[in-house]
């Protein structure tokens, strides 16, 4: 397949269309989920590395730990590994088509719905009962369908008395901006286009689903309102995409 067809193919992305490139046997398994193979081939053991570091309740034996948005690509491979070795239970979120391609076993639960727009039920049902929760990548693509305080809030809801959430690897327009007015940015981007151009800056623009500093401060607020400790964290700078993406953690008191 042609770069041109990929970049159509991996543009634009939503619920929908994630569920056609699951299907899609001529895509790589990072490419099902929105990336170009050098954004995760090869790095997918040092994000997960840096998810285990954030959330501590992923080591607890026989915890219950929610994936919203797993994808198919190495790291559901990781979680259910990880899983596995700890007698931990998992319930994974996503569309059929994306949960067809992992594998089945009996400590894991495959939902096949939008998260949140068709679990309302079912957090209500499952209230406080994750110890970890996982939304990796994901949380850009809910905010153009759904809404990101419906999102929080289900978080919120569904995460045990001590357990922690991380909402991974967040655009964030204005951290990106940051990066790109300094020395280093400007060399990252001339390196990456092969000019001597400068990097285009727009503190006042984001697109569709793309977040700010005030969007990252609010989903923030959101949670600290409801009683849940939040705080934004850097990804290692060994990560593909750290110095424009951002995580957010959330804990609940015991």
């Amino acid at each position: 397949m042609s770069e041109e067809n990929k970049i159509e193919k991996l543009s634009d992305l939503d619920f929908n269309k994630f569920k056609t490139l699951a299907n899609d046997e001529s895509l790589s398994r990072y490419e099902k989920i929105g990336f170009f193979n050098h954004f995760r081939e090869g790095k997918e053991a040092q994000i997960w590395d840096d998810i285990q570091s954030k959330v501590s309740t992923l080591e607890l034996e026989n915890a219950r730990i929610l994936d919203i948005g797993p994808g198919c690509s190495d790291l559901p491979f990781m979680l259910l590994k990880n899983a596995e070795e700890k007698g931990q239970n998992v319930v994974l979120i996503d569309s059929q088509e994306m949960l067809n391609q992992l594998p089945d076993f009996s400590f894991c639960e495959k939902f096949s719905a939008m998260f949140p727009n068709e679990t309302k039920q079912w957090s209500k049902e499952n209230k406080n009962s994750f110890q970890a929760i996982i939304c990796y990548s994901v949380l850009h693509y809910i905010a153009v369908e759904s809404s990101v305080e419906l999102f929080v809030e289900a978080i919120c809801e569904l995460l045990a008395p001590g357990g922690t959430a991380l909402i991974g690897d967040i655009p964030n327009v204005s951290k990106r901006n940051r990066f790109f007015t300094s020395e280093e940015g400007i060399q990252f981007h001339q390196n990456n286009h092969g000019s001597n151009s400068f990097p285009e800056i727009n503190w006042n623009e984001k697109k569709p689903g793309e977040f700010n500093d005030e969007d990252v401060f609010s989903i923030l607020k959101m949670a600290r309102v409801k009683g849940i400790e939040a705080f934004v964290l850097p990804q290692d700078s060994a990560l593909p995409m750290a110095n424009r993406r951002e995580d957010i953690l959330f804990v609940k008191h015991k």
